[in-house]
């Protein structure tokens, strides 16, 4: 076993995408053998790590207003959710900044510069960092990379604290290739990320993509070819577990909503409507998000007859709601501007899919990556049109002949691969 320090933007979590994705490869480390160095203002769910150092945005945006304040503590987990704060000293420590302004700093590519800006001005106490890092001694530097410049800085510092430990750099989501924009501040922040993830990438003792695709695509803009390695969820089927009594078969979908696929969800939730009345069914959609939605698109997700939103879900929750269905969706936009962000990435919620065993419906463009991936396994639907017809015949058909097992044990195997390389 070798002692690993995760840096990202998330924490170890059973919830955030991000964050369940690093679980899913560091789950089985006993605690004292990780430790977790993340830049937002999420709270630590669990004792996953032994250690956690945070940097977060709001005190970043602090230490702007008053300079004498140091950004950075050192955080262990006690439970409920709570924060053992070791920097005691700053007074500002419980104050949370409205997340209002917080989120301005996300909305565009300008304000994304002027947020590696705050980040630059910031104070960060490296004689803290450098301190707790020393002390846990890594042999492995874990870093999962973005497309925020202020990471990348922050783990070349890290690096330069242990310059004998292994070099690891996964990347999940694509920031750098081409877009079809004219924003001046986007080709700006592309070709500054590009660069600064180019010299990590070429100075890692191990890069790993998500995809083929991104390997291939990646291989020639950075100059390196790496591994891939999907996250693979603990198994969550439950055995001999009873379903809800219903009328007719229902449908799941948890996970997220945005880069539009609530769009994809109701054009499946008014075709399960129309299939309804033709068929004089009771088919339902269930759906589960954590992201905030606004009125109008929750109208559009709540159909009468036929599909209702429910919110989020806690581990367990999630759990239930997986095992009750009959049929579970997977979903992407149809939309060019989010075809385009995510091509290359594989969602996270397939491999909870694949662990319970039921049947998956996958609605997305035929070129990314997570249809890709389902297309020979799983019954799928590459355009908005074709979903009338391709429910039809799920539903009247009861298709049972999904090869899931031969899917999970690829998806195994390059998970077990990279566990392999990176702890040998």
């Amino acid at each position: 076993m070798k002692k690993t320090l995760i840096i990202s933007n998330n924490v170890l979590s059973t919830q955030n995408n991000n964050g369940k994705t690093l679980l899913s490869f560091f789950r089985e480390l006993p605690s004292d053998m990780l430790a977790q160095l993340y830049f937002s203002n999420e709270d630590i769910e669990g004792s996953f790590a032994s250690e956690y150092y945070r940097i977060s945005e709001n005190e970043i945006l602090r230490s702007l207003f008053n300079r004498s304040i140091k950004v950075g503590s050192q955080f262990n987990y006690i439970g409920d959710s709570t924060l053992d704060g070791i920097n005691r000293t700053n007074p500002y420590s419980n104050i949370r900044l409205n997340s209002s302004l917080v989120d301005l700093l996300r909305k565009s590519n300008t304000a994304r510069i002027a947020r590696e800006l705050a980040w630059e001005l910031s104070k960060i106490d490296h004689r803290s960092l450098y301190k707790w890092v020393s002390s846990f001694d890594p042999d492995v530097i874990f870093f999962c990379a973005g497309d925020s410049l202020f990471a990348y800085k922050i783990y070349q510092t890290v690096c330069s604290y242990m310059p004998n430990a292994k070099k690891v750099i996964y990347i999940t989501d694509d920031y750098v290739t081409r877009r079809e924009t004219l924003s001046p501040a986007w080709w700006l922040r592309r070709n500054l990320v590009l660069n600064s993830m180019k010299e990590a990438v070429i100075n890692s003792d191990l890069f790993i993509t998500i995809s083929e695709d991104m390997r291939n695509e990646y291989k020639s803009l950075l100059g390196k070819d790496s591994i891939i390695a999907f996250n693979m969820s603990s198994d969550i089927r439950i055995d001999n577990f009873e379903k809800h009594k219903r009328e007719d078969l229902l449908l799941v979908y948890t996970g997220g909503l945005h880069f539009k696929r609530w769009e994809t969800l109701a054009a499946l939730a008014q075709a399960i409507k129309q299939f309804n009345l033709k068929n004089n069914r009771s088919v339902k959609l269930e759906i589960y998000s954590h992201q905030p939605i606004e009125a109008k698109i929750k109208d559009k997700l709540n159909i009468d007859g036929a599909s209702n939103f429910y919110g989020g879900l806690n581990a367990e929750g999630v759990k239930q709601v997986l095992n009750n269905a009959d049929i579970l969706v997977h979903v992407e936009s149809f939309a060019k501007d989010c075809i385009e962000s995510t091509r290359l990435s594989v969602s996270t919620k397939i491999s909870e899919y694949l662990s319970v065993g039921s049947q998956i419906f996958a609605i997305g463009p035929s070129n990314i990556a997570s249809m890709k991936l389902l297309k020979n396994y799983v019954c799928c639907v590459d355009s908005l049109e074709d979903i009338p017809q391709k429910l039809d015949h799920l539903l009247n058909n009861n298709i049972d002949d999904q090869n899931l097992d031969e899917l999970k044990a690829m998806l195994n195997n390059n998970a077990i691969t990279f566990k392999n390389l990176v702890f040998q």
